[in-house]
């Protein structure tokens, strides 16, 4: 569980930088939920922002866990109880 919550921390520490450097100040996150992360973005930017929040949370795991593979689950959504 810890290694777990290092690496979702270091996910937010990594996606809000890259939103930052694209200039998606407009993006916010609304909560965490053990290990996932729910954002709030304008809907014209939400594929992109999956597609950040993705990343950012494989990228930060595969530091972690160099040799255990880790998948990533990222969607953009109306509603939360769509995922």
């Amino acid at each position: 569980q810890g290694t777990g919550a290092d690496m979702v921390k270091c996910a937010m520490a990594r996606l809000y930088r890259e939103l930052l450097k694209r200039g998606l100040e407009d993006v916010k996150l609304v909560a965490t939920v053990h290990d996932e992360l729910v954002l709030e973005a304008p809907e014209e930017l939400a594929e992109q922002v999956a597609e950040l929040l993705g990343a950012a949370m494989e990228l930060t795991a595969s530091r972690f866990l160099p040799d255990v593979p880790v998948e990533v689950e990222a969607a953009a959504c109306e509603t939360w109880a769509e995922k």
